[in-house]
């Protein structure tokens, strides 16, 4: 079987998933969560752009996260 990994997701698409989803569906941020403190189980449920508002360092969360999604291929 080969493997066929998600698309890029556009960046509101990602703002909006739950982060228990976002996790899910791409892995590799999960080591950017927990490397700026956001413990996905605690917080699962919040989404990625009430995460940006609510932290101060929340844009700079969000644009490593965008980062970390950035090699797969565009939808």
């Amino acid at each position: 079987m080969k493997f066929s990994p998600r698309a890029q997701p556009e960046r509101d698409t990602l703002l909006a998933l739950p982060l228990h989803v976002v996790v899910r569906d791409y892995p590799e941020v999960l080591s950017i969560l927990r490397a700026n403190g956001v413990e996905p189980r605690a917080c699962g449920n919040c989404s990625l752009v009430r995460l940006e508002v609510e932290r101060k360092d929340g844009a700079a969360l969000l644009s490593a996260v965008l980062d970390a999604v950035a090699w797969r291929p565009d939808a």
